[in-house]
């Protein structure tokens, strides 16, 4: 198993109307990887954006979320509400959509 890194983490705080205005809301987009000792890590987010992550991607659990996911070998995929994915690649961001996107409708 290769070795992974553990999520950036983006931190930020804003007032309810600006989170609103971000794209935020109660559902949780949940990112699980692999952590350099073979445990599972999480990391999750409830506002749209794009994330920069590098680890290995185990299972995306999108919640009310849609949006996609860019890999280190250059390929993507996307994900929509609700619908859990399996991943077995190094993530390098997420991208979550503050409107559903096309794949998913």
């Amino acid at each position: 198993m290769a070795v992974a890194f553990t999520p950036a983490t983006a931190i930020a705080t804003t007032s309810s109307s600006a989170a609103s205005a971000a794209g935020c809301q109660s559902s949780q987009l949940v990112y699980k990887y692999w952590k350099t000792d073979t445990s599972i890590g999480t990391w999750s987010r409830n506002c749209s954006g794009d994330y920069p992550l590098n680890s290995l991607g185990y299972k995306l659990e999108p919640g009310g979320w849609s949006g996609y996911i860019d890999y280190s070998d250059g390929s993507w995929d996307y994900f929509c509400d609700f619908k859990d994915k399996w991943l077995s690649k190094r993530v390098v961001k997420i991208q979550m959509s503050a409107m559903k996107i096309g794949y998913c409708i």
